[in-house]
């Protein structure tokens, strides 16, 4: 037997001949009618000989066309678009992606063959969020695939007050402000930091007043100011 395909074979027992097993050829594309031959030999009398043929299927592949398929963004942004490349996939029904951010999904400019996901994540986060995506072949003629990704939605930064001087009680969005005496300790001033932040800066803090720089209590950040001012001021 001639012309069988890698990781096929053939047995012969009790005179017959069996041809079996599994194709280990790795192939990108369809091969059509691969041609393989059975053929006798001895005897004595002559030989016979018989052709068959093979048609060899492909399996679905699929693949980052970009470096991007791992990003991180701060909420608000837009992803970089995520390019991928597809083989054995006839229309974008064969595609199915799991896992994305609301507001993040397939563009509309998709083909078959190259795939494109955008967007801009919609749902706020208060604390970093992994967004682990699985983009997957479904409905093809042989072995699906799959690859996988991440996105890293970064929460937005924000200052909020916990004590102290520091309160918005009309609404406006400014803080209160407040007269204080010289030689009286201000309350602590506690502020909360929300966001990917590493330093906070405080500018304009009268004399006698100090800053604790950027520490946590638990997986929260805040920054105090406390002191006794040497002055008399107005906090703005």
């Amino acid at each position: 037997v001639s012309g069988l395909p890698s990781g096929v074979n053939y047995t012969i027992s009790a005179g017959i001949l069996t041809i079996s097993g599994t194709l280990s050829q790795d192939i990108s594309s369809d091969i059509v009618d691969q041609e393989f031959t059975v053929t006798t030999t001895g005897g004595g009398c002559g030989s016979s000989e018989l052709s068959g043929k093979f048609t060899l299927k492909a399996n679905a592949e699929i693949s980052f066309q970009t470096s991007n398929g791992e990003q991180t963004i701060c909420f608000g942004e837009s992803i970089e678009d995520i390019n991928i490349e597809t083989s054995k996939i006839n229309t974008l029904d064969q595609i199915v992606i799991v896992g994305l951010p609301d507001g993040v999904g397939l563009d509309s400019s998709s083909t078959p063959s190259l795939i494109k996901i955008s967007g801009t994540p919609t749902t706020p986060v208060s604390v970093t969020t992994v967004y682990e995506y699985t983009v997957y072949t479904v409905n093809t003629e042989c072995e699906e695939d799959s690859i996988t990704g991440n996105i890293t939605v970064l929460p937005e930064v924000d200052i909020e007050p916990v004590s102290g001087i520091v309160n918005d009680t009309d609404g406006n969005g400014n803080p209160d402000t407040n007269l204080i005496c010289s030689g009286s300790e201000i309350e602590e001033i506690k502020l909360r930091i929300h966001g990917p932040v590493d330093e906070v800066l405080v500018n304009s803090i009268p004399q006698g007043l100090s800053v604790t720089p950027l520490y946590f209590e638990g997986t929260n950040k805040f920054i105090s100011i406390t002191g006794t001012p040497e002055v008399i001021f107005e906090d703005t």
